[in-house]
């Protein structure tokens, strides 16, 4: 494969700017990602994925409602687990404390 000569290759000035932005754009990333990486700061790592699978979700939902659909089904049982596992350690605790309700005794008593 020549790897080489493709982006040479390319006759149109626009497309040769959008591949050069798009290098631009990747390092420039990179870049960042690394920093946060380096100052072991996760949380800011963590949004700026974040970011960039919401973006993934909105091109796809721009380019094709099927997919937009599915993507928005497959977010709300993700987000849905989320808040089930956060959840747990707090509902684990709440229920050690649960009294269970005395249902009255009926059957003693005859219906007239």
């Amino acid at each position: 494969m020549n790897w080489g000569g493709s982006l040479l290759a390319m006759r149109s000035p626009g497309k040769l700017l959008q591949a050069v932005l798009f290098v631009a754009a990747f390092l420039y990333a990179a870049n960042k990602a690394a920093n946060y990486v380096l100052a072991d700061d996760m949380t800011g790592l963590a949004y700026v994925a974040l970011l960039f699978i919401g973006s993934a979700f909105v091109v796809a939902m721009l380019n094709d409602w099927h997919k937009g659909l599915y993507s928005f089904l497959a977010w709300l049982l993700f987000e849905d687990f989320l808040g089930i596992l956060f959840r747990l350690p707090t509902l684990a605790v709440s229920s050690q404390y649960a009294t269970v309700p005395q249902l009255p005794q009926m059957c003693s008593q005859r219906i007239r």
